[in-house]
């Protein structure tokens, strides 16, 4: 599953946290109760299996490389600006294909 098939809709990201359950509560990303994930907790449950292989490598230098262009210089920082909207995470996962 790629990132862009989980977070479907504003109701599976949050912020503050890589994870939530249905509660609300902060959970792993890999929980079976979690319902929600910000974009780094998003990219664990879609990639477990790859994380710091070739694979989560070039994904990460990817997402590092456009959010320098955005001026960003943090993932967890920039998606839990409280200007980001949804749509935001959405264009940014659509345009690196992830």
């Amino acid at each position: 599953m790629k990132v862009r098939d989980l977070l479907i809709d504003a109701s599976k990201w949050t912020t503050k946290t890589s994870a939530r359950n249905a509660e609300g509560e902060a959970c792993s990303p890999i929980s079976k109760d979690a319902v929600c994930w910000c974009l780094s907790g998003a990219m664990l449950k879609c990639y477990p299996d790859t994380y710091y292989d070739h694979s989560w490598l070039e994904i990460e230098r990817r997402l590092r490389n456009h959010l320098k262009i955005l001026g960003e210089y943090s993932l967890l920082v920039w998606n839990d600006n409280p200007k980001r909207t949804f749509q935001d995470i959405r264009d940014l996962i659509t345009t690196l294909d992830i």
